[in-house]
């Protein structure tokens, strides 16, 4: 699960990174803007498959028993938290750019597909999370009421990462509690 993870966001980064240069390139008027911006998009198609790879590795463990997620799952949505940012301003210069009289109507299209590829990254994310909820729901682990309003945070923005650091910290709580002996049957006479 880490590597897949950790791949996933190493292949995000990367295709931010060659955008960034695609843009700046394209800013100076140089012809290698568009193989970069191929290579963005090749890179983009890379992430968008390891994304798919961790979403079924997610669903496996519904199944599967597994070990808690929680803390490396929030080291990878902390480690997100620039990327998010960066698609942000992103976003904020792709639509600077459309809002030409002539270009506006492709606005439609252009604003859908970046909020898309932003869930789609926030939902690889929490799909391990909700997995391991749904894991341990359906093992009688815990109930509904306990994890329905992490589960619901996990497909927001922001709250997200909230719930995320929540739930690490509730794990590590109770994995420091000492668990008590069962108490021994005293008879009396």
């Amino acid at each position: 699960m880490k590597a897949l993870l950790t791949s996933f966001i190493a292949a995000l980064y990367s295709m931010q990174i060659l955008f960034g240069i695609a843009f700046v390139l394209l800013l100076a008027d140089n012809r290698a803007a568009a193989e970069f911006a191929i290579a963005a998009a090749i890179l983009g198609l890379v992430a968008g498959m390891l994304g798919l790879v961790n979403i079924a590795f997610a669903v496996l463990q519904i199944f599967l028993p597994q070990q808690p997620v929680f803390g490396s799952i929030m080291v990878a949505k902390l480690c997100l938290i620039p990327f998010f940012i960066i698609h942000f301003v992103f976003c904020l210069l792709i639509v600077a750019g459309f809002l030409n009289p002539f270009l506006a109507w492709s606005l439609l299209f252009v604003v859908p597909m970046m909020v898309g590829i932003a869930y789609a990254v926030l939902f690889v994310t929490s799909a391990y999370t909700i997995g391991y909820m749904i894991y341990r729901l359906r093992t009688k682990q815990t109930t509904l009421q306990a994890e329905i309003a992490y589960i619901i945070a996990h497909l927001v923005f922001v709250a997200d990462t909230v719930a995320s650091v929540m739930l690490c910290m509730r794990e590590r709580k109770q994995s420091a509690q000492p668990s008590l002996p069962p108490p021994a049957d005293v008879e009396i006479e």
